[in-house]
């Protein structure tokens, strides 16, 4: 053993066994690694055994052609080198175009996907056009080859195929014009949502259909599941760029507008979606003690245990998953102040805001409007504050705002007319089982109450062979569930008039005079549609409340008072503040009027109108709070007027310019005068002692109050001598006169005094029976010139003789003395 020959022959021997140890090793460390890889080259094997597959297929279907044309038009077989040249030709060129896609795909992927979530990379290693596009270019290669094969054996090759080699070739290059389109668009990270956004369009339609698979359960949880993974990658996307340039942000804008588009499409599909389906999330509802029944309270004493959550459907699982996704781009947006893909961002919602009343979720909507400008406040009125352009953008964002409400409430009065209770409670009663429901039509049998009804009426034709429930008590049912979301949009059309109201108090609040202004001038729309609404819910609660036959059956009670007296109410105090704004608003932009919105003649007119109506409706308290303020409106409203047309020198236009530029006080005079009138045929002589008092308070303010008196006689007087025909304002004039003499001749108090031929007004009033004004003919009043009352009974107690007011009928002087 001590030998030296022993040691060597033990180390060759040893030596011998790690070299077969080691080769052992490395052969199962390959392996192992191919069998990692085993199933990676059976995707490619797949892939390359399919396209031959393919390819094989769609040369035999050439050979065919290529037979027919050689035997039947004689044509002759194409020269093989030839062939053989184009085909190596346009395999270079895709092996070049896929070399260059290879390149490209990997550049942008190191880029921009590196550090992403796991489903972005996906999605993106994952795009159909992109694989479709490859797949093309691999199935040219693989025919080339073919084609290459026959020219190795001399096979004849027609026409046909030439043709199509080079049509396959033209193509290739096309697709790799497409990819590479592709690639660039994907280079945004946006853009590898668009595969989910289209495969959510197809859920919604594919769920939407009431067929044999959107009605098993199995197929709806499904539905579901896919759903709501797609969200969740739009919404990883959305995380995923939270920290983009604030250059990028407009791409941002663009995918959540997508989003808007997809919730507008669900809107209008999701009607046709049954309340109990498995397509809606189900969540837990805890419920509280002091609403739980007396046997789940004691069975929870007896066990110790809590009271048991229930699970309730929430059907708005998927809008509130959408919208967490644009809330979360939103935010972002917002930290990079950001208020022109903000302003996008709103003019996209408008468009939703219409689709939400029309469909019947303008209860939702209204909520989350108000979420989105509470959280868009802040930057809003940051801007509102500046100087620049971001101003103007922010001014159209609180006029796109505010028109958010209008729409929802255009949306609401669209569906309202188009609601024929009639036909839908008649149509209620052609149904015998709740499968033969129209949901789209009636919407309102989708719920528990009306499956339950339609089951046991199934039930009683299954065992009685005929239908005992009475047609009257579907048409009930029914009409409660029509009843109750009637409830709801009156509720929602009071929240948009509050909030429209509310911004623009806010805004005035903070001292954003034009942007106050903007949000109030919507208040008058708003109101006006409103009240079209009001007269529809009214017509079509009358209808529901007939169709309410058993009494022991408790309604809720819905009403549109508590609507009116909100209208009532924001019309009261609505003018004051648009006044303050709307005048501060002209005084900032006096001399560059013509580039910003005249506030100031909206206000005027609004205010001119709904002292009108307080006259109309008789009250007397609103018009005194909208009165205290008109004069000094009326003021510089006159000026306002009388700067701008001065422009006009012509002399032939001497006279209209005048005309113009007088109107707010003869409209001023009109109006008082008006109101006067009113209140001496109603015996009220408040109205006569409230247009006294702010007189007297505008004289007392100053002394030289009194020359504008009489600038203000002398033009009315003027304007009795003027020869203009009729003005831009005239048939409006003529308007509020007919209105009032219309109210008095449907007054109670009306009443006629004949004195031989002629009719005339019998009353108590001095002034009535000296104003010479009141026309009398087959029991209707007109009234002529009712200005001349204010002029000689109020203003004229201030002028001097030699400037006091003369009527045109020459009864001034009769009543001075």
């Amino acid at each position: 053993m001590n030998t030296r020959l022993y040691w060597t022959i033990k180390k060759f021997f040893q030596k011998i066994v790690f070299d077969t140890k080691r080769l052992i090793y490395v052969l199962k460390e390959k392996f192992s690694k191919q069998c990692k890889l085993l199933h990676i080259q059976f995707d490619i094997l797949k892939v390359v055994l399919w396209q031959i597959f393919l390819a094989i297929v769609f040369v035999l279907l050439l050979k065919k052609c290529d037979a027919l044309l050689l035997s039947y038009l004689k044509l002759d077989s194409i020269s093989l080198d030839m062939f053989k040249d184009i085909t190596i030709g346009g395999m270079g060129i895709a092996g070049v175009i896929l070399g260059l896609y290879c390149a490209n795909i990997s550049s942008i992927f190191s880029a921009k996907y590196s550090n992403v979530p796991s489903d972005l990379a996906t999605l993106y290693q994952r795009d159909v056009i992109t694989n479709s596009c490859i797949n093309q270019i691999i199935r040219y290669i693989v025919v080339c080859s073919i084609f290459l094969f026959e020219c190795v054996f001399k096979q004849p090759l027609g026409m046909a195929s030439i043709i199509v080699l080079l049509f396959l070739t033209v193509q290739m290059v096309i697709t790799f014009s497409v990819t590479g389109n592709r690639s660039y668009m994907l280079s945004d990270t946006f853009s590898v949502g668009d595969a989910k956004f289209q495969n959510l369009y197809n859920i919604i339609k594919k769920v939407s259909k009431r067929n044999i698979f959107t009605t098993d359960q199995s197929f709806q949880n499904h539905y579901k599941k896919i759903a709501s993974h797609d969200v969740y990658i739009l919404f990883e996307i959305g995380q995923y760029n939270a920290n983009i340039p604030k250059n990028q942000n407009e791409s941002m804008g663009l995918f959540m507008n997508k989003s808007v588009a997809l919730l507008e499409f669900y809107w209008d599909k999701k009607q046709n979606i049954q309340y109990d389906s498995l397509c809606f999330e189900k969540k837990a509802q805890y419920p509280q003690w002091h609403a739980t029944d007396d046997t789940e309270i004691r069975l929870a004493l007896q066990t110790g245990t809590s009271i048991q959550p229930k699970m309730v459907t929430d059907n708005y699982w998927f809008e509130n998953a959408l919208l967490k996704v644009n809330q979360e781009c939103l935010n972002k947006i917002l930290r990079d102040d950001d208020i022109l893909v903000l302003q996008q961002y709103f003019v996209c919602l408008q468009s939703l805001t219409l689709i939400a009343g029309e469909k019947r979720q303008c209860d939702y909507w209204g909520s989350v409007l108000k979420k989105i400008k509470i959280s868009s406040w802040t930057v809003i009125c940051k801007h509102l504050s500046s100087d620049d352009l971001d101003k103007e953008n922010a001014l159209s964002i609180v006029d796109i705002m505010c028109s958010n409400y209008v729409e929802l409430i255009l949306g609401i009065t669209r569906y309202l007319s188009n609601l024929n209770v009639e036909s839908v409670l008649h149509q209620c009663t052609t149904y015998s089982s709740f499968d033969q429901c129209d949901i789209q039509y009636v919407p309102y049998l989708n719920g528990e109450m009306c499956k339950r009804l339609f089951t046991q009426i199934s039930a009683e034709l299954s065992i009685e062979n005929k239908k005992l429930t009475a047609n009257w008590y579907i048409q009930q049912i029914v009409a409660k569930e029509i009843y109750q979301y009637i409830g709801i949009v009156i509720g929602t059309i009071e929240f948009s008039i509050k909030e429209v109201y509310e911004i623009g108090i806010q805004l005035n609040t903070e001292n954003h005079c034009q942007a106050a202004a903007t949000a109030l001038s919507h208040v008058f729309e708003i109101l006006n549609k409103s009240k079209r609404a009001i007269l529809l819910i009214e017509k079509i609660l009358i209808q529901l409340e007939n169709k309410h036959i058993e009494k022991s059956i408790l309604w809720q009670k819905v009403s549109t008072d508590s609507l009116v007296q909100t209208i009532q109410k924001i019309e009261t105090n609505l003018p004051a503040v648009l006044i303050k704004c709307s005048v501060s608003d002209a005084l900032d932009h006096w001399k560059n009027r013509e580039d910003y919105p005249d506030f100031l003649g909206l206000c005027y007119n609004h205010v001119s109108e709904a002292l009108i109506r307080s006259i109309e409706s008789n009250d007397f308290e609103r018009f005194k709070k909208i009165y205290r303020g008109y004069f000094d409106l009326v003021l510089l409203y006159q000026e306002y007027i009388r700067t701008d047309v001065i422009k006009h020198k012509e002399a032939y236009l001497a006279e209209i310019v005048f005309h113009v530029a007088s109107a707010p006080f003869f409209e001023y005079a009109l109006i008082s005068g008006l109101a006067i009138i009113w209140g001496e045929f109603n015996g009220a002589s408040c109205w006569k002692d409230s247009i006294d008092t702010t007189l007297k308070e505008f004289i007392k303010k100053d002394s030289k109050n009194l020359s504008i008196l009489s600038v203000i006689a002398q033009q009315l007087q003027f304007r009795q001598h003027d020869i203009v025909g009729i003005g831009n304002r005239d048939i409006l004039q003529t308007n509020w006169k007919q209105r009032i003499a219309h109210v008095m001749s449907s007054s109670p108090s009306f009443e006629v005094i004949y004195d031989h031929f002629s009719e005339r007004l019998k009353t108590a009033s001095k002034i009535l029976q000296s104003y010479r004004g009141i026309t009398i003919m087959n029991h209707h009043v007109d009234l002529t010139n009712p200005e001349d009352v204010f002029m000689i009974v109020s203003v004229n107690n201030y002028l001097p003789d030699e400037k006091k007011y003369k009527s045109c009928w020459g009864w001034s002087e009769n009543y001075e003395s």
